[in-house]
């Protein structure tokens, strides 16, 4: 945590703002995370959603309230496609109804995710820190202050049998 987590503070304008959705409800929570990237690439998670037994369309209410965009691009688990079967609407139509809008389908590869959130979270020692100007910097940044339970998740994240990340803590 004392690498990767930073107090927030007001974001430029400029930078690019993304969403990332992970759809659920009771023995899944869904989450979604707010985040927005610098010049020089850095990731900075600046905000989260937790869910747990909300509906689709109210958790879409919710993000939309948050704001922080406008959004360069939102992703979402190809879960968002999931019909309810009373309704025949989507996780994505519900998002859609509530303001959600552009929602691209994330790549859920496990392998290539966890490479890239291991490239991001790599002090890498030629890399100039964005807050200190000091050499010896990762690319992922997240507010403690504002994303406790991804705080969390990250902190219990644990390998299990052959190479595979252990179920849980894994929004």
């Amino acid at each position: 945590p004392g690498i990767h987590t930073l107090d927030s503070f007001p974001l430029p304008r400029h930078w690019t703002r993304v969403r990332g959705m992970d759809p659920g409800y009771a023995q899944d929570p869904a989450c979604t995370l707010f985040a927005a990237c610098d010049e020089a690439e850095n990731l900075y998670v600046t905000d989260e959603l937790w869910f747990d037994n909300v509906l689709a369309r109210d958790q879409g209410i919710e993000i939309v309230a948050k704001g922080g965009g406008p959004f360069d691009w939102t992703v979402c688990g190809p879960d968002k496609a999931r019909r309810n079967d009373e309704t025949g609407k989507s996780t994505e139509d519900l998002y859609r109804e509530a303001g959600v809008t552009g929602i691209l389908t994330a790549d859920n590869r496990i392998n290539p995710s966890i490479d890239l959130l291991l490239d991001y979270l790599r002090v890498d020692t030629e890399r100039v820190h964005p807050l200190t100007g000091n050499l010896g910097s990762p690319r992922l940044f997240i507010f403690s202050d504002r994303c406790p339970n991804l705080v969390r998740e990250m902190s219990g994240w644990r390998w299990g049998q052959k190479g595979k990340p252990r179920p849980g803590n894994d929004h």
